[in-house]
């Protein structure tokens, strides 16, 4: 069972809404199996403090350049464990998501685009993308 789950926030202020529906959720009396925690990319002593991570998900992440870097910094950390993966899930807004998914590439990730067909019937519109990243190095 995966010890995080993690999401990023570009900044520390207040509590993100995945926070406070994990927080909610009904957990029929059954332990959690897993953790939300806060993540401001690129900071290397919270990524520490997180230990190792099985899945990282990640949605409407990929739309400011500018953050491109510190967020592959990130999954580089959070992706050490060679049985980790992540899944991100965004719009194709025309921001720079072709340019995130080279640098991907670029930095030695492993990077399959999941078939719009296996995708919820919703999503399936051809503006959505579900990457399913890991490890190459």
């Amino acid at each position: 069972h995966p010890k995080h789950c993690t999401y990023g926030v570009p900044s520390p202020h207040g509590v993100p809404p995945q926070k406070r529906c994990a927080d909610r959720s009904p957990c029929c009396g059954r332990e959690h199996r897993f953790s939300v925690s806060a993540l401001l990319w690129g900071d290397t002593t919270a990524m520490q403090a997180l230990g190792e991570c099985e899945v990282v998900l990640g949605a409407e992440l990929v739309y400011q350049e500018e953050h491109f870097a510190a967020l592959l910094a990130t999954l580089r950390a959070l992706l050490a464990s060679p049985a980790a993966v992540a899944y991100f899930s965004f719009c194709l807004r025309g921001r720079g998501e072709a340019r995130f998914e080279a640098m991907l590439h670029e930095e030695g990730f492993a990077v399959e685009r999941v078939p719009c067909e296996q995708l919820h019937h919703e999503y399936q519109g051809g503006n959505y993308v579900v990457l399913h990243i890991r490890r190459g190095f």
